[in-house]
């Protein structure tokens, strides 16, 4: 009984460390392709699989059956590719095909342990944010006052590091422990609205999360997540209570503090800059060069799967730019990435691939919407936010979107779903190795 309970106490401090160590994708990294969350992972994955937690391998192929059509697919691309084949091909699907077997299907499993409950879940999304939010606030003070930014202190698998103002070249928007202040939002986007589940409303810790988040300056996580509040707002008013009281304090206070002098060049350095950017891009005006990128970028893939429906491979658009290979009906590439999530699985997966893989991410968002579990209105703020970003960065070696899905999942096995469609995800609930009983309150 005793080694029972020790083990037990292991895999929910365990989880607790994963998902602290989650914004860490580049500090302290070993390498480029290993991050600490990774690292972690591959240590604990041995042990994970050993439990049989979660469902079994069959029930796994069915409910992941878009991941894997659109992965092969995208395999299936590369040989038939009018680009070469060539290592960061090979190097690409891997780094897609690992980060779905760890992010995802390990942490899947690992949530299904059964000392792993939606109290200690909310309290490890409370932990991280907590440290990220003092992290943030830190690199913003030493960065704006002092010049000097985390990577300069410790080490970083990246080197080639920007640094962008907040409101002007006096003030920095923090990079924390990931290479951009968007790729930090996005752990915001993922554990803020999971924290607002917990029974007590803990209104101070909410007010440091949303300094931090404040202070990276992404225009697109806060758009993300209105968007997430919206969808869920529309959908299930019913058990957000707590959130939407949030929200109109907010709309009470933001209005306020935007009318000061020193709100106004915040919200006009958070959005309004950037609309005028994106407009004076859309335009074709020279003023804008980085959106002037994203917005060619988007032009480009949209070229590439007009004119390669079945798409050109994983890693094909990287080898292409390494080669300065031409393409046919597009010209030379001007960047190795679509920066856009849903437009790189598209052009190197074709329309089907995107599709598969658009099922696989939209049948978990259905689910979770309509799930009676009283996590699935905050974890469907979470999805809806992090999908709504993700059309504007490719990263999905990011473990943010994955640990929302893997959730998802357990939300599915603990309470099924009836109304999922055709039976999806409703196998997983009788793989579930364990969790809180469906009828449990929020703080079991």
């Amino acid at each position: 009984m005793i080694r029972a309970q020790a083990k037990g106490s292991v895999a929910r401090s365990g989880l607790m460390l994963y998902v602290v160590l989650m914004p860490f994708m580049s500090a302290l990294a070993p390498s480029e392709w290993l991050p600490l969350p990774l690292l972690l992972l591959l240590i604990a994955a041995p042990a994970i699989a050993m439990r049989h937690d979660g469902p079994t391998l069959a029930q796994a192929l069915r409910a992941d059956a878009g991941f894997w059509a659109a992965w092969l697919l995208g395999c299936a691309g590369m040989v038939f590719s009018p680009i070469p084949l060539g290592g960061k091909n090979l190097n690409y699907a891997a780094a897609i095909l690992v980060s779905y077997l760890m992010f995802f299907v390990v942490v899947r499993a690992w949530l299904h342990h059964r000392v792993v409950t939606t109290a200690s879940i909310v309290a490890a999304a409370h932990l991280c944010l907590t440290l990220l939010s003092i992290a943030v606030l830190i690199e913003f003070y030493t960065a704006s006052f002092h010049g000097i930014f985390f990577a300069d202190v410790i080490h970083y698998a990246h080197d080639d590091l920007n640094v962008a103002n907040l409101i002007d070249a006096d003030f920095k928007r923090p990079r924390a422990f990931a290479t951009e202040p968007g790729f930090t939002a996005l752990c915001f986007e993922c554990l803020w609205p999971l924290t607002m589940a917990s029974p007590r409303g803990r209104p101070l810790r909410h007010a440091l999360y949303a300094v931090g988040f404040a202070v990276l300056g992404s225009a697109a996580a806060l758009v993300s997540l209105l968007v997430g509040c919206a969808v869920v707002w529309v959908v299930r008013r019913r058990d957000l209570r707590g959130l939407f009281r949030a929200m109109i304090v907010a709309a009470v206070v933001v209005p306020i503090v935007a009318s000061t002098g020193t709100g106004e060049e915040i919200a006009w350095s958070v959005l309004g800059r950037k609309l005028d950017l994106t407009t004076a891009a859309v335009e074709g005006g020279d003023s804008a060069v980085t959106v002037l990128d994203r917005v060619t970028t988007y032009d480009t893939g949209l070229a590439l799967i007009e004119s390669h429906p079945a798409g050109v491979g994983w890693g094909a658009l990287g080898q292409a730019f390494a080669n300065n290979a031409v393409l046919p009906d597009v010209g030379v590439l001007r960047g190795s990435g679509m920066l856009s999530l849903y437009l790189d699985v598209g052009v190197a997966a074709g329309i089907a691939g995107l599709v598969a893989f658009l099922t696989f991410i939209g049948m978990r968002v259905r689910a979770t919407l309509r799930s009676p579990h009283p996590l699935a209105g905050f974890l469907s703020v979470a999805l809806i936010a992090l999908c709504t970003h993700h059309a504007l960065v490719t990263e999905l070696q990011f473990p943010f979107l994955w640990f929302a899905l893997a959730l998802a999942d357990r939300l599915q096995a603990t309470w099924p779903t009836r109304c999922a469609p055709m039976g999806y995800l409703r196998s997983l609930s009788s793989g579930a190795g364990g969790g809180a009983h469906p009828t449990r309150a929020i703080d079991t």
